[in-house]
C-alpha cells in the first residue's frame, strides 16, 4: 500500500534527521516543499531561492530567540 502524502514527509523528515542534516535545512525543506543545493540552486528561480534563503533565516531567528522548533 503506498505512503499517503503525510507518511512520505513524516519519513524523508525521519530519514534527514537520522542522517544528520542541518536542522536549519531540515526546517527549509519543511517550509519550502524542496531541497536546495550547490548541484540544483540553478533550477530555481530567484522567488524559489529567496524564499529557500528567507526560510534558513526564520530558522535562525527563531532558534536565536529561544523558540522551540
Amino acid at each position: 500500500m503506498p505512503l499517503s502524502d503525510e507518511e512520505y514527509e513524516q519519513a524523508v523528515l525521519a530519514a534527514m534527521s537520522q542522517a544528520g542534516l542541518d536542522p536549519a535545512l531540515i526546517y527549509a525543506f519543511r517550509r519550502t516543499d524542496r531541497m536546495v543545493t550547490d548541484s540544483n540552486k540553478h533550477l530555481l528561480s530567484k522567488k524559489q531561492l529567496r524564499q529557500w534563503n528567507d526560510a534558513i533565516n526564520e530558522y535562525h531567528r527563531k532558534i536565536e530567540s529561544g523558540q522551540v522548533i
